[in-house]
């Protein structure tokens, strides 16, 4: 018979493995900056706000392809930036995790793009986009965070709306998801940053 003060050595075992495993996990978690996230949605904004004047709403496709590839370049700089500073390899864990959860979706996005364009199904793609965005982002949560996760869930409702709603509207939606939606989850993920490091 065991000491009351004894633990049992199966209790000990369970307990050190569950401690291991949380560890390796916090270890491949990648952490994604909310200044990337404000920074792709300052750019949303001012894509939005060149669509929407008289003299380029006939040239919103054109603006918003140039806005994603400056977004897409900004949010890369500032999510692979703090990785280096933390010493990870581009080919590590952690950053590989994240980009194959990230870019078949993307991938998939510029195809139907590219179809949608050349049947001149234009009305569909600000729908399609923030679905499809919105599924990447959702896939991108397992290497993530949960915040990542309830973004892209927003993203793929924004979609689901914006499908249903007249060209003009379109366009409000693509600024409310790729310029109100970073910028909202970016503050939110900035915040509970620096609440960690308290």
């Amino acid at each position: 018979m065991f000491p009351a003060n004894t633990v049992p050595i199966d209790s000990h075992a369970s307990a050190t493995l569950r401690y291991i495993r949380n560890s390796m996990e916090a270890a491949t978690e990648f952490a994604v900056p909310g200044s990337a996230g404000i920074a792709m949605g300052m750019v949303g904004l001012l894509a939005t706000a060149l669509s929407l004047m008289p003299g380029f709403a006939a040239r919103w496709l054109s603006i918003w392809l140039l806005a994603a590839f400056v977004a897409a370049l900004i949010g890369g700089v500032l999510v692979i930036r703090p990785a280096s500073i933390r010493a990870l390899a581009l080919s590590g864990t952690p950053v590989r995790k994240f980009a194959l959860c990230l870019l078949p979706c993307l991938f998939s996005g510029a195809v139907l793009t590219a179809v949608l364009a050349r049947y001149d199904a234009l009305d569909a793609i600000p729908g399609t986009w923030l679905l499809m965005y919105g599924s990447s982002l959702v896939a991108a949560s397992v290497p993530t965070t949960r915040t990542i996760g309830a973004m892209g869930a927003s993203f793929i409702l924004f979609g689901l709306i914006t499908l249903l709603l007249p060209h003009t509207m379109q366009i409000l939606m693509l600024g409310a998801g790729f310029s109100g939606l970073h910028i909202l989850f970016g503050l939110l993920i900035s915040r509970r940053s620096l609440g960690r490091q308290t």
